[in-house]
């Protein structure tokens, strides 16, 4: 009975500690789910493989996955499945591009690595404007960028700058709104070893990845500190080298770690190691060196690595935190001092334990840089209602995608006209009836005297159009064109971001109007296909009325 009565009290005693782990455990997020590797994103020729993809940014307002790939010196962009859509290449606009920025209307801010400067692009890769900053304080150097990043309403720029040791805040202009200063509170030493990877936004956060600190550094959206998750160091559930981090729904932190070929899942308020997934490898899932991490909203990981140009997918993990509406509104700046801080941007010349954040006004100027922005996207032919009756020429236009094709179109019904008099005594023509025969007869080896006609009546038709001998080759062309791969991407891209039917009357810019880019109607999209294949039909058509304005029946173009 004893040894049953003691069995019973262990029994108890251990469900008595079940339930308090359990009741501990109440309260405390779910464990996360160890992310499954997917796949390796490919491109559709083969030996055009990513060749130095050294970020990935996924963009939260289409699902669409950027790849700056440097050493083929391009953007790459992906579908949210990680089939691929189409490339931007760089040249005089941007070379060996290092990081991007999307903005919600699909604009593109392109950080490139030789040239060091950023660029606006818009969503078919043509270039809108340089951003040079404005506003740098008087000790700052010129700037070297490691790494940008943009805040979820478009209107604030994150520019990590690795010569000036700052994250400067920027309008979408280039005006300097503020600073965060990662030289506060270290010694010079410290200063000279400071080693930085990239800026990413998730919702209200910002994440710095400070590799040489072991630690990634957390801001609101003005740049105020908010803490930083890691623990430097080798071993395991340890931040060796952090380059990238993203955050996910519950408000984890998932940091890549380059020298330690990993990645992991932090909890932010206790800055607790949850878990970490993969390791050093060629095989699939495994790393050398990766580069850079993106989270998108349907909790997938995207690893970028420079070693074999991999871009590695991993399902399973948590939502990356959701999009804010707009950036919260600054609160008033703090009064500064006499003394300027070291950033010549800060609070009175203190020195915080966290990086300084800088006391400059908010975006409120940025603003009506959106309107600018809208103004100059434009649209292609003004009303929507004499669009219909211009269909045509622009299919005449299209068909002169080469220019010796222009003289062609108003040649059509002449040479109608041309072929119908090619015999004009029709009448008299009783008499030739032999001939016809012995046409007919040509089927026989007689063809001789026969070979001098055709080539007269063939000649004949020629020499009625003398441009039509140019025009001959550019069929074949302008098939071509109309099959190639931009045409097509650049035409599923206008779809997929322009959800919004919207056929009303709009002033276009000329030349390269356009309306905005979440917007349009049948026209937009064909226009948009086509200048993503290199043909710009708003200047072919207004080029076409200029030449021809009474085949539109109008004086003159309105632009």
């Amino acid at each position: 009975m004893r040894a049953r009565g003691g069995s019973t009290v262990l029994v108890g005693v251990l469900a008595g500690l079940l339930l308090l782990v359990a009741d501990a455990s109440l309260g405390q997020p779910p464990g996360p789910i160890p992310p499954r590797y997917a796949q390796r994103l490919r491109m559709p020729i083969r030996g055009d493989d990513l060749q130095q993809p050294r970020a990935v940014v996924a963009d939260p307002h289409t699902g669409e996955i950027f790849v700056c790939d440097g050493l083929r010196n391009r953007i790459v962009i992906f579908d949210e499945e990680g089939r691929f859509r189409y490339e931007i290449p760089g040249g005089s606009d941007f070379q060996t591009p290092i990081d991007v920025a999307v903005d919600p209307q699909g604009y593109l801010f392109v950080l490139g690595q030789v040239s060091g400067r950023i660029m606006l692009l818009d969503f078919d890769g043509r270039l809108v404007r340089g951003l040079p900053l404005e506003g740098l304080p008087e000790d700052a150097g010129s700037p070297g960028f490691a790494s940008l990043a943009i805040s979820p309403s478009g209107e604030r720029l994150y520019l990590l700058d690795a010569e000036n040791d700052r994250l400067w805040m920027a309008d979408r202009e280039g005006a300097i709104l503020g600073a965060v200063d990662f030289t506060a509170g270290r010694t010079p030493k410290e200063i000279d070893e400071l080693r930085y990877g990239h800026v990413d936004v998730y919702g209200d956060t910002v994440l710095v990845a400070v590799p040489s600190d072991g630690l990634v550094h957390l801001f609101d959206l003005e740049g105020r500190a908010k803490g930083t998750v890691g623990a430097q160091g080798a071993a395991e559930c340890q931040t060796m080298f952090p380059v990238a981090a993203a955050l996910d729904d519950q408000g984890r932190a998932i940091i890549l770690d380059q020298q330690r070929a990993l990645f992991m899942t932090w909890d932010l308020a206790r800055n607790a190691c949850l878990s970490e997934h993969y390791g050093f490898g060629n095989a699939p899932g495994a790393f050398y060196q990766p580069s850079d991490l993106a989270l998108d909203a349907a909790g997938r990981l995207w690893v970028s690595q420079g070693f074999e140009g991999r871009v590695q997918v991993y399902e399973g993990a948590r939502p990356a935190l959701a999009l804010l509406a707009a950036a919260p509104p600054a609160p008033p700046a703090p009064e500064a001092s006499a003394e300027p801080s070291i950033a010549g941007l800060g609070t009175g010349g203190q020195e915080p334990e966290e990086p300084g954040a800088a006391a400059l006004p908010p975006a409120e100027p940025a603003a009506p840089a959106e309107p600018e922005v809208a103004t100059a996207e434009a649209k292609l032919l003004p009303p929507a209602e004499p669009a219909a009756p211009a269909e045509p020429d622009v299919a005449t236009a299209e068909a002169r995608l080469l220019p010796p094709v222009e003289p062609a179109a108003p040649a059509e019904p002449e040479v109608a006209t041309a072929e119908a008099r090619l015999l004009p005594p029709v009448e008299p023509a009783a008499p030739a009836e032999p001939e016809v025969a012995t046409a007919e007869a040509k089927l026989l080896p007689p063809v001789e005297p026969a070979a001098p006609a055709e080539p007269e009546v063939a000649t004949a038709e020629a020499k009625l159009l003398p441009p039509v001998e140019p025009a001959a080759p550019a069929e074949p062309d302008v098939a071509t064109a109309e099959a190639e791969p931009r045409l097509v991407a650049g035409a599923l891209l206008s779809v997929a971001r322009a959800p919004r039917y919207d056929p009303s009357y709009a002033e276009l810019a000329y030349p390269g109007g356009d309306v905005a880019a979440d917007r349009g109607a049948a026209v937009d999209v064909v226009v948009r296909a086509f200048r993503h294949a290199g043909v710009d039909l708003q200047r072919a058509v207004h080029e076409d009325i200029v030449a021809a304005p009474a085949a539109y029946g109008i004086a003159e173009p309105d632009a």
